[in-house]
C-alpha cells in the first residue's frame, strides 16, 4: 500500500452493529466496507460511483452490484444512489467519518460539496443529521452544513455540457441495421447516460451494435430488436461479452481455410464460424438463418 494512499475511518462498532450484525450477509459487509472505504470516497460520503468499477474491484458483474445498491437503498436504507448523476451518498458518514476538525476540514468539505452534481444527496445527507442531537456531531460538520444552508439562496453554476457522444452511437445503430432513430428522444438518451456511468466507452457501444446486426439483421423474429431499449439496456454487459467472443473467434479463422468451405467469401465464412455455424469440417444448420441457408446454396455447399 502506497504510504500518500487515501485513509478513511471505520469505528470497531460496525462489527456490534445491529442492523449489520443480524440483517446483513456477509456480501452485504463486503460491499458496506467497500462504500465506506473505495478510493473514490470523499470526506463528504457523497461521491461519483462508477458500477463497472465497482464490479471489477469486487469480482462482481454489473447486475450484481445494481442489485446491492438496490438493497442498500431501499431495504437497509442507509444509501441514496442518484441514477441521473451515478452519484452514492452515504447516510451517516458525516456523523462517523469525521474524528478532527478545523478550517483545513470546512474547506475541504466545501470543495467537495461544490462538486456533487445532484445537490438532492446533500440534502439527503443534511435532513438526516437533524435527526441527531448537535451535541454528538462535529463541530466543523455543524459549521459545514451552516455555511452551505446559508448559500442555499445563491444561483448554482450552470451544468457542464453534456459530451455523451449520443449522435455517434444512434448514428452508427442507423447504419448498420438501416433504422431511423432519433438522437433526441429521451428515453434514447437515458439509456446511453446510464451505460456511460457503468463505465462503458463508445467503442463498446459499437461492438454490441456490430456484433447484434449481424447475428439478428437477417433473422424476422431477432430483426425487431434492433433497438437503443434492447441494445443498451440490463442485458448491455452480456450482450458485450458475446461480441467480444465472437472476434476471438474470427480472429482465429485461419487465412485461407482449405476444406470443403473453401468457396466461401472470407467474410461470410468468418461470420459463419463467429456464429458458431462451421465447426471444423461440418455445418450447424440450427446456427444458420435463412438468410445464410441462401447464399450457401449459391455457393453450392448445400
Amino acid at each position: 500500500m502506497e504510504n500518500n494512499s487515501l485513509r478513511r475511518i471505520v469505528s470497531t462498532a460496525l462489527w456490534t452493529d445491529r442492523k449489520v450484525v443480524e440483517e446483513f450477509t456477509p456480501e452485504d459487509k463486503y460491499f458496506w466496507l467497500y462504500l465506506l472505504t473505495n478510493p473514490d470516497t470523499t470526506q463528504l460520503g457523497i461521491y461519483p460511483f462508477v458500477i463497472r468499477t465497482a464490479a471489477h474491484r469486487l469480482g462482481y458483474t454489473a447486475d450484481t452490484v445494481r442489485v446491492l445498491l438496490s438493497r442498500f437503498e431501499n431495504n437497509y436504507g442507509v444509501i441514496k444512489y442518484s441514477d441521473e448523476t451515478g452519484e452514492v451518498a452515504i447516510k451517516n458518514y458525516l456523523r462517523y467519518g469525521i474524528s478532527k476538525g478545523g478550517k483545513p476540514v470546512l474547506d475541504l468539505l466545501l470543495k467537495e460539496e461544490s462538486q456533487v452534481k445532484d445537490k438532492s444527496l446533500v440534502g439527503y445527507v443534511f435532513e438526516n443529521l437533524g435527526k441527531y442531537d448537535s451535541a454528538t456531531i462535529n463541530k466543523t460538520v455543524l459549521e459545514f452544513i451552516g455555511t452551505v444552508t446559508a448559500d442555499d439562496d445563491t444561483e448554482e453554476p450552470a451544468h457542464k455540457e453534456d459530451k455523451i457522444p449520443y449522435s455517434e452511437i444512434i448514428g452508427r445503430l442507423n447504419t448498420v441495421c438501416g433504422t431511423r432513430f432519433s438522437t433526441k428522444t429521451e428515453a434514447t438518451k437515458k439509456l446511453i447516460r446510464g451505460r456511460f456511468r457503468d463505465g462503458y466507452k463508445l467503442e463498446d457501444f459499437f461492438k454490441v451494435i456490430d456484433a447484434k446486426s449481424a447475428q439478428w439483421l437477417h433473422d424476422e423474429k431477432m430483426s425487431k430488436y434492433l433497438r437503443p431499449q434492447t441494445l443498451f439496456g440490463n442485458k448491455f454487459e452480456s450482450y458485450l461479452m458475446d461480441a467480444e467472443k465472437c472476434s476471438e473467434k474470427v480472429k482465429k479463422v485461419p487465412d485461407k481455410p482449405i476444406s470443403r468451405f473453401d468457396c466461401l467469401d472470407r467474410d461470410f465464412y468468418a461470420e459463419l464460424v463467429a456464429k458458431g455455424a462451421i465447426v471444423g469440417e461440418s455445418l450447424r444448420f440450427l446456427n444458420l438463418t435463412g438468410d445464410d441457408y441462401k447464399k450457401l446454396t449459391e455457393y453450392g455447399v448445400v
